[in-house]
C-alpha cells in the first residue's frame, strides 16, 4: 500500500485499497497510521482581462452570415 500511495500521489485511500487488494477499512486505518495525504490539485491561472474584453462586432456581409443581425432584420421588416 505504501508503494502504491507514493507512486500515485493523487490516489485516495479507496483507490489505493482497490489497487493493492486491501479492504477499504484496513486501507483507511493504514492511511491514517502512515499519515498519507492527497497532493493538492494545481490551480489554474486566471484569464487576463484583455482577452475577456468585448469582441469587435462582426458586420454581416451576406444573408445568414451573422445571425443576430439577420434576426434583427427579420423582426424590423
Amino acid at each position: 500500500m505504501r508503494t502504491t500511495a507514493k507512486e500515485n500521489p493523487r490516489y485516495g485511500y479507496r483507490r489505493v485499497a482497490v489497487v493493492s487488494g486491501v479492504g477499504s477499512g484496513s486501507a483507511w486505518r493504514l492511511w491514517r497510521q502512515y499519515g498519507f495525504k492527497i497532493e493538492a490539485q494545481r490551480t489554474r491561472k486566471p484569464r487576463k482581462k484583455d482577452k475577456l474584453a468585448n469582441p469587435v462586432p462582426q458586420q454581416a456581409e451576406y444573408p445568414n452570415h451573422v445571425w443576430t443581425y439577420d434576426i434583427l432584420f427579420d423582426r424590423l421588416a
